[in-house]
C-alpha cells in the first residue's frame, strides 16, 4: 500500500521490536531411516485398476547415491522404452503405465516404484516382473544406450528448466537449501 520506508520501520518496531530473536535452527543431520523386514499396507477402494507402490528409504538431495538412484529409476521407467515400463505395459500389457523416482529430500529421501495395473491384472505377478527387472538392472547395470539416453534426457530438462524463470528459481532454492550453495 502507500507507506514510506520510514513509516514501514516504526510499524515493525511498534509491532516486533520487543521480540528478541530466538534460537537460531539447527542444520537438521542427513538420516536415512533403517527398516527391517517387509511392510505391507492393502487399501481396497472402488477404482477400476488396481497398483502397486514400493517404496525404499535413501540417502539426501546432493548424496551421490541418490543421484545415482535418480538415474537407476529412469533407466528401469523414464519413459515409455524403458525397461520396466516396456516389459509390463508394451511387451506383456500387464500393466497401463509404470513410474520410478528418486526424491531426495534435506535430511533423507525415498525411492518408488508404482505400477497401475489393467482391471483383472495379478499384482502378485507385477510385483514379481518389478522385483526382477530391478535385480537385473542391479546385478548387470544400464547398456550404454540406456545411460546415453537418461543422460541426454536430463541435459534435455535441465535446459528447458533454464529457459522458465520459476525453474530457475526453485533449482537455485533448492541447491541453496539442501547443500547451502546455489
Amino acid at each position: 500500500g502507500d507507506i514510506t520506508p520510514a513509516e514501514a520501520r516504526a510499524k515493525v518496531e511498534r509491532y516486533f521490536g520487543a521480540f528478541n530473536p530466538g534460537t537460531p535452527v539447527a542444520h537438521p543431520k542427513a538420516w536415512v531411516a533403517k527398516r527391517s523386514g517387509v511392510q505391507r499396507e492393502v487399501a481396497h477402494d472402488r477404482v477400476s485398476a488396481p497398483r502397486l507402490s514400493k517404496t525404499w528409504n535413501i540417502p539426501q538431495y546432493g548424496d551421490r547415491d541418490a543421484t545415482l538412484l535418480d538415474m537407476f529409476a529412469d533407466v528401469l521407467a523414464g519413459d515409455r522404452t524403458a525397461r520396466l515400463t516396456r516389459r509390463l505395459v508394451r511387451d506383456e500389457q500387464i500393466a497401463t503405465s509404470v513410474s520410478a523416482f528418486a526424491a531426495a529430500s534435506e535430511i533423507a529421501g525415498r525411492f518408488t516404484v508404482t505400477v497401475t495395473g489393467t482391471p483383472t491384472a495379478d499384482m502378485t505377478r507385477i510385483e514379481r516382473i518389478v522385483d526382477e527387472e530391478m535385480a537385473r538392472l542391479i546385478a548387470d547395470g544400464p547398456t550404454e544406450l540406456e545411460l546415453e539416453k537418461v543422460r541426454a534426457a536430463n541435459i534435455a530438462a535441465m535446459v528447458r528448466g533454464l529457459e522458465s524463470i520459476s525453474r530457475k528459481a526453485t533449482m537455485l532454492a533448492t541447491a541453496e537449501t539442501y547443500v547451502g550453495s546455489p
